[in-house]
Order: structure tokens, then C-alpha cells, then sequence
């Protein structure tokens, strides 16, 4: 199946590893973080390589609602230390200003937008979720009467918030980093990849699989498990102003682009 940023844009492709390479950073992984790591590296001026296994930003960043916001459910009533809520909350919103400073020069539909919170039928929850919130973040809102196509009791409102197209941003950003397609990391020794019969030397290695991939010592394999959501881009004629969750593990995602 396709997304509608893969159909919105067509990204460059890169060659394959075809022989042993020695660099300072490895990172493993090219999706947004990958590739956000590699940029970074390149305006520091240190040495790195990209490994991708398939093709760059072909898996979550493809199907992502493409959200940028520090309001994720109710998380910060689980993280319930006001000094450990306020760093969640600083590092998310500097992370917002970031994508907007790098978004500045290039068409990718970057728009600040207000995020929400939403519950069907908890006020209470919310409620005692935006006390805490109130702590750290003075412009957070209780709101009333959302616009959105459900009874929603009530939302947590988070203004200045961010929404984009990551593959349009991708675009543009990949342009010259130096990225290896097709070369799946079969094994690690030490900080030595092994991908295509070939060897890449590091000091440092970043991992950015999503899954971590490196079982022989900490067996995160048997400690994580596959979660998958599903996500739909429907044209309508309502168009929805702001980016929605709900409050429930299993709840619904809204926001708009284009039609």
C-alpha cells in the first residue's frame, strides 16, 4: 500500500555498500532519525555513514501522521515528577523549534498548529491530568466543545504546535549525506558491521531501528513486542484545525493536510 507522503513525493535513492568502509560514526537505520543523525553529524564535520536496509524512510516515517507535539496522551501523569515532566516537555518543544528552524528554507508543509488531548468519557482524568500539566506548561488549555466529529467530553489543549510532510522534508535534507541503500546489517562485532560481505569500521555506532536489532546481550528481543496502528487519508470535506488523540491506548489520531 501506498501513504499519502509517499505519493506526494519521490525521494533520491542511493548506492549499495560494495566495499570495506572506516568512519568515526555508524548509524544504522535510515529513517527520520537516521537521517536526522547524519545531517547533524554533517554540519559538525564529523565523519559517519548511513546504513539502510530497504530504501530510506520507506517503513514509519512513510506511514507516520506526521505530528509534531509534546502532547502525547496522557504521559505526563505517568512520568508524575514535576522536574522530570518539565525536562519531557522542554526537550519535545525545542525539538519542535528545531524542525521549524530546519523547515525554514524548504517546501514541506510545515504549519503550526494546536494539539489536543480528547476523552470520550473521563473528564476526570483530564482534569487531573491538566492540574499537573499547569505546573510547567502556563499556556496549556481545558477546552470545551471541540471541533471534531465525535462527543468528546472535553481536550488538553497545547498551542504552538507543529504538523508537516516528512518526506518532502526528507527531500530536501538527505540531499549529500552519505547514505548506503540495500545493506542490511547482518551481524555486529564489537563497533563492526557486517552488511553485504562487507566491513564498516567505527568508533561510535547509533542505533536508529526502532526495534533494537542487536540481541546477543541484552535480549530486547524477548523483552519488546510488535504494535502496529493503522492509519487512513480520507478526502473530505470537513477540514479539521488542529491535531487530535484521544485518551485511551487503543484511540484515534486526527489531523488535516491538503483535502
Amino acid at each position: 500500500m501506498s501513504s499519502i507522503w509517499k505519493d506526494s513525493t519521490k525521494l533520491p535513492s542511493f548506492p549499495a555498500v560494495e566495499k570495506d568502509i572506516s568512519t568515526e560514526v555508524l548509524i544504522i537505520g535510515g529513517g527520520i532519525c537516521g537521517i536526522l543523525c547524519a545531517y547533524m553529524l554533517k554540519q559538525a564535520g564529523i565523519d559517519y555513514v548511513l546504513l539502510e536496509a530497504d530504501r530510506i524512510c520507506s517503513k514509519t516515517t512513510a506511514n507516520t501522521t506526521a505530528k509534531l507535539t509534546s502532547l502525547h496522551g496522557l504521559v505526563y501523569g505517568k512520568i508524575n515528577k514535576l522536574e522530570k515532566a518539565k525536562l519531557y516537555f522542554e526537550a519535545n518543544e525545542n525539538a519542535i523549534n528545531k524542525f521549524e528552524e530546519l523547515s525554514r528554507n524548504y517546501d514541506c508543509d510545515f504549519e503550526r498548529k494546536s494539539s489536543y488531548v480528547f476523552t470520550l468519557d473521563n473528564e476526570e482524568k483530564l482534569q487531573k491530568e491538566f492540574e499537573f500539566i499547569k505546573k510547567f506548561n502556563k499556556n496549556a488549555e481545558l477546552k470545551y466543545n471541540l471541533d471534531i466529529p465525535f462527543n468528546a467530553i472535553c481536550g488538553i489543549e497545547f498551542k504552538n504546535q507543529a504538523q508537516f510532510n516528512p518526506l518532502k522534508f526528507i527531500f530536501h535534507i538527505c540531499n549529500g549525506l552519505n547514505i548506503y541503500e540495500n545493506s542490511r546489517v547482518s551481524e555486529m562485532i564489537g563497533t563492526v558491521a557486517i552488511a553485504n560481505n562487507h566491513k564498516i569500521s567505527a568508533k561510535k555506532v547509533i542505533v536508529a531501528t526502532h526495534f533494537p536489532f542487536i540481541n546477543k546481550h541484552g535480549s530486547y528481543y524477548v523483552k519488546m513486542y510488535q504494535h502496529r496502528s493503522y492509519a487512513l487519508a480520507l478526502k473530505c470535506d470537513r477540514k479539521i484545525d488542529g491535531m487530535y488523540v484521544n485518551d485511551t491506548k487503543f484511540g484515534l489520531s486526527l489531523r488535516s493536510y491538503k483535502d
